[in-house]
């Protein structure tokens, strides 16, 4: 009995270590149409989104952040290519804008000509983001124009990231509410003219 026991417990544990490790598939784009928000507008960079409900407070410098019970959040934060210029070039050779790293490393932008360390690093990035089979990311195209990004938080007690990928950079918005709320905030994110 106790011979056939070890076999069994090392042959689940290794099911479940291969089926922790799965690959990330790309999302298929979703066109949606903008839905004017109920609350709160909030304006920055060249975009614009409503928040869900009244914040318990707002606070901005270099982004904001706006603040609701039970440690929920909507945080935005503008992500320039400056600070990026020497770390793009780790993914591809050819850019070094920060919105193509992060359409590269979400399989918006195709990694087909990228070297074996390329390679390498992108599967790196993709593993530190939670980026696997169980991601669940989706793309949407808001109102024609808007590409952004969502992956959805994988516990209670996670976050929920948005981006918005422009031609160069990427506003980053991190939200810690429920996902009807959620949504409301990425149907309601239009650009500014």
């Amino acid at each position: 009995m106790k011979k056939m026991l070890l076999p069994s417990v090392l042959m689940i544990v290794a099911v479940n270590a291969s089926a922790d490790k799965c690959d990330y598939s790309p999302p298929s784009i979703m066109k949606a149409a903008y839905q004017e928000g109920l609350s709160t507008p909030v304006y920055f960079s060249s975009y614009q989104f409503n928040l869900p409900g009244k914040p318990r407070s707002l606070l901005s410098g270099d982004g904001f952040v706006a603040s609701y019970p039970s440690q929920g959040y909507v945080g935005q934060q503008h992500v320039t290519s400056r600070p990026w210029s020497d770390q793009a070039e780790i993914f591809t050779s050819s850019s070094h804008a920060v919105a193509d790293a992060y359409r590269l490393i979400y399989g918006v932008s195709s990694g087909e000509n990228l070297n074996h360390e390329e390679v390498e690093e992108l599967k790196r990035q993709r593993s530190l983001l939670k980026l696997d089979c169980n991601a669940h990311v989706t793309r949407y195209l808001i109102g024609g124009s808007v590409d952004v990004i969502w992956q959805p938080s994988r516990s209670k007690d996670d976050f929920h990231t948005v981006l918005i990928l422009g031609s160069e950079n990427v506003e980053l918005i991190t939200i810690r509410l429920p996902v009807e709320e959620v949504r409301q905030v990425i149907f309601s994110i239009k650009r500014r003219m």
